[in-house]
């Protein structure tokens, strides 16, 4: 039985090292900030972040013993840029904790921007976009959607947002929606 759960450990070590996205930690200078620490314990290590967004907002019901209860909690996005070279740092909180950290794309240097030539793929964050092309001419929030669970116990309510960015004359505007503050379309505007 003890050589199945040092198997199943190694496996599944393999495959959170295999990922590269996800990290358990961070370090801000001589500071490190881990899953489930406190926004005010990132901000006190990290500084205010470069980039943050509150994407969405869960909604738990609960019953028992004649006593309805419901709690809602923000899901919002943190982004850190920690100089050249660096990987773009997101980190994901829930309510006020900490709950996931994502490696992004590598920081090319203070301030550079890619040619916008192409558009990622769905599922890049909010941060991610602006690193790889800066500011859009146009942040519009479109919409909300919202997902209930069987039962309603669980309600999830997540911002969609249509950037547009201009690629200069001649060229199609970039329409980019986002939900709950990931890249899910990438569609071509009018002609400038």
């Amino acid at each position: 039985m003890k050589g199945k759960r040092i198997v199943g450990g190694m496996v599944v070590a393999a495959l959170l090292l295999g990922t590269g996205s996800l990290a358990l930690a961070m370090r801000c200078g001589n500071k490190v900030v881990s899953i489930g620490d406190s926004k005010g314990e990132v901000a006190a290590k990290c500084g205010e972040p470069t980039f943050s967004e509150v994407v969405a907002a869960v909604t738990e019901r609960s019953a028992g013993e004649g006593v309805v209860g419901e709690i809602t909690e923000t899901i919002e996005h943190w982004s850190y840029r920690q100089g050249s070279g660096s990987l773009l740092k997101t980190l994901f909180f829930r309510g006020d904790r900490l709950e996931r950290i994502e490696d992004g794309d590598r920081i090319e240097g203070p301030g550079a921007l890619r040619t916008p030539t192409f558009f990622p793929e769905p599922g890049a964050t909010q941060a991610e976009i602006l690193q790889q092309y800066g500011e859009p001419l146009r942040r519009d929030l479109v919409g909300i959607t919202r997902q209930e669970s069987a039962g309603g116990a669980k309600v999830r309510e997540e911002k969609v947002e249509r950037w547009t960015y201009d690629l200069g004359p001649g060229r199609f505007f970039k329409l980019l929606t986002f939900e709950g503050g990931l890249l899910v379309r990438v569609e071509d505007g009018e002609r400038r």
